[in-house]
């Protein structure tokens, strides 16, 4: 299976207060008019994944194995972004305007192995 999602938008933000209403999160200026709430894009996602089934059959009954891999290309799926500064990932304690906020990313590359018996 191959997945691939289009970049979701997100809200850049100066981090500073540039209005003067005492909150650290407006929108930046580009040419003299204030950018429009979800104008920037991430990255986008990626997702291969598959999966191999063989069956045992001995005295009447089955041994089912399977191995599932998952993110096999070991993409950075990031959904949300963490702290940033006009829309750039940037380590926490590194920017002293960054907002924080919530960091969602998928699991990297992940596999599971299956032994089920069926009587």
């Amino acid at each position: 299976m191959y997945q691939l999602d289009y970049a979701r938008t997100f809200n850049a933000t100066t981090g500073i207060d540039n209005n003067g209403d005492g909150v650290n999160n407006d929108r930046p200026v580009i040419n003299g008019a204030v950018i429009s709430k979800s104008a920037f894009r991430g990255t986008g996602t990626e997702d291969v994944s598959v999966f191999l089934e063989g069956r045992i059959k001995a005295a009447g009954r089955t041994i089912l194995l399977r191995v599932e891999g998952f993110n096999l290309f070991n993409h950075g799926n990031i959904l949300g972004r963490a702290q940033t500064t006009f829309g750039q990932i940037a380590a926490v304690g590194t920017a002293t305007n960054a907002i924080p906020a919530l960091a969602n990313i998928d699991p990297p590359r992940m596999f599971q192995f299956q032994v089920r018996f069926i009587f």
